[in-house]
């Protein structure tokens, strides 16, 4: 029984590795060219207000087309900032060709212990950004907490494992999201990354959280002037605002996985009840 129980909990963790995201750093570019590309600029900031000890590591982020069902994956660098217990900062380059984009989930890990780590997913995010053609935006700072759940709440993690989800503070957490100006902060960290944007005009475009109406807006960009028009960007339908759908899928493989292992002899019907009635209680 008792090895029976320990191959268990490889094959959960197995499972749960294999189910994550490759990372893959992604430093900030040396050469900005905009010809074929518009590239955004913006700063991320993680944190986990519910459980301190473990705060939230980006390994990727999401970027959807606003009008099509296009996808573009971007793995950050390593944090740029960070402060124990309290938050990680990164700075995002993205090259995209130039539209309507919406920012749709950032996820990553916290680890716990070596080869052990709890997974959080931030989605659906919803924010709203365009990039002009043969330019280099700055987007805004994007500030994510993840904090106590309250009932009906998006989750920002998966139930399963249990463990690690739960200490980490993901599986019975939530996130908020805020987005701000941060332009006279973050641009200069952008140039010390990248010198080479010292020397490129930046203009500024602040992301917009849910839609909007049509408004024109004049911000101001080093010395010149812009007027950038904001698009009239229907509300989300209702699964773009549900994010428990997306758990719901899991968790249903996951139960199909753990009744597997029951239905191969892996799992005693105790074994498999006792595992499975908090999965399920806690949907």
């Amino acid at each position: 029984m008792k090895h029976r129980s320990l191959y268990f909990v490889f094959i959960l963790a197995a499972l749960f590795i294999v189910s994550g995201c490759t990372r893959s750093n992604m430093a900030l570019k040396t050469q900005f060219n905009t010809k074929d590309k518009s590239i955004g600029l913006f700063t991320l900031r993680t944190s986990n207000i519910y459980r301190t000890s473990f705060q939230p590591a980006v390994n990727n982020i999401v970027i959807a087309g606003h009008e099509s069902d296009t996808y573009a994956y971007f793995y950050p660098d390593k944090p740029y900032k960070e402060i124990p217990n309290q938050f990680y900062e990164y700075l995002v380059s993205i090259d995209l060709e130039p539209g309507k984009y919406r920012l749709e989930t950032i996820s990553g890990t916290s680890r716990m212990i070596p080869l052990v780590a709890a997974t959080f997913v931030f989605n659906p995010i919803g924010i709203l950004f365009n990039l002009p053609p043969e330019k280099v935006v700055y987007l805004g700072r994007v500030s994510i907490t993840n904090r106590e759940r309250k009932e009906g709440e998006t989750r920002a993690g998966p139930i399963i494992p249990l463990l690690d989800q739960a200490v980490a503070g993901f599986s019975d957490g939530t996130f908020d999201i805020s987005i701000s100006d941060m332009s006279e902060e973050d641009i200069p960290s952008f140039i010390q990354s990248s010198p080479s944007l010292k020397y490129v005009p930046i203009d500024k475009a602040i992301m917009l959280n849910d839609a909007i109406e049509n408004q024109s807006v004049v911000e101001k960009s080093g010395t010149a002037i812009h007027e950038i028009t904001k698009p009239n960007i229907p509300p989300p339908t209702n699964s773009e605002t549900s994010g428990e759908n997306l758990y719901s899928s899991e968790i249903t493989q996951k139960l199909r996985e753990l009744k597997k292992l029951k239905d191969e002899g892996l799992l005693t019907n105790e074994e498999y009840e006792k595992i499975r009635k908090p999965i399920v209680d806690g949907i």
